[in-house]
């Protein structure tokens, strides 16, 4: 019976699985690695030997750690995005204009994902880090690459992710999700407080092509505190907005 359920190999899954419990430490022998990933010790042994075999995992006395192989492709992937060439300046510079952290993100497959990061002089935070994965209802950059959307597509995305709640501020539920998505396409920004860690504030817009589709947003990080006072929510969401223009128009010129 035919059957529309995606082929996948098991030995490339195990692979896998072995490579992302390698990301969270630092290095792990062969039976921690066993234990993390429920894989029997020599079926383990045998990947890392192929991943070592071929550069992706070096051997350190008896523990193993991945290869800066992943950053070599990593930053070649991320060297062919228009959005990252023509971005990355912007984004320092409005990183020293403002003094805060800084983001330029993108969407991949349904989440969104931090390309580069830039650091003001007050900048008090930090968020996730450049290429982990993060859902999009929640941070500024995802909502104001969301507002570009079709309420299909961003529904698509909820049915796979979810909306899953960091703090008691987190929006949660699709009425809420919609609500602030008509806001920021009303605005032209996205506004996001307290809810991936209480304290910290975010605004963000998206960069968009000439159709309107979303190549990516810049957010800018602040202290809650300071987003209480309209005039710095003013004052950001225009340097935002300005840096986002040049970026598109910088990409429509290339």
């Amino acid at each position: 019976m035919a059957t529309n359920e995606p082929r996948t190999l098991e030995a490339v899954e195990r692979t896998l699985e072995i490579v992302e419990a390698l990301v969270e430490e630092d290095s792990l022998g062969v039976t921690e690695l066993s234990e993390r990933t429920g894989l029997p010790t020599s079926t383990v042994y045998v990947h890392l030997q192929t991943l070592r075999e071929n550069e992706y995992v070096v051997k350190e006395d008896s523990k193993y750690r991945l290869s800066l192989q992943f950053l070599h492709y990593g930053g070649k992937i991320r060297e062919r995005l228009p959005v990252y060439r023509h971005g990355r300046k912007v984004v320092h510079d409005l990183a020293k204009e403002t003094g805060e952290l800084v983001n330029l993100a993108i969407e991949e497959s349904g989440r969104g994902v931090v390309i580069f990061m830039a650091r003001g002089d007050n900048a008090a935070v930090d968020l996730a880090p450049v290429g982990k994965h993060s859902y999009l209802h929640r941070p500024a950059f995802g909502r104001a690459i969301l507002s570009c959307f079709s309420d299909d597509e961003v529904n698509d995305i909820v049915d796979k992710w979810g909306l899953r709640a960091v703090t008691e501020n987190t929006v949660n539920t699709r009425e809420a999700l919609f609500e602030e998505l008509d806001a920021t396409r009303e605005r032209g920004y996205a506004i996001e407080r307290d809810e991936g860690d209480v304290g910290i504030s975010c605004v963000g817009a998206p960069i968009q092509d000439i159709e309107g589709n979303p190549v990516g947003a810049i957010s800018v990080t602040v202290p809650s505190n300071k987003l209480r006072d309209d005039r710095v929510e003013e004052e950001l969401s225009h340097k935002i907005l300005n840096g986002t223009n040049i970026i598109e128009l910088k990409i429509e010129h290339a």
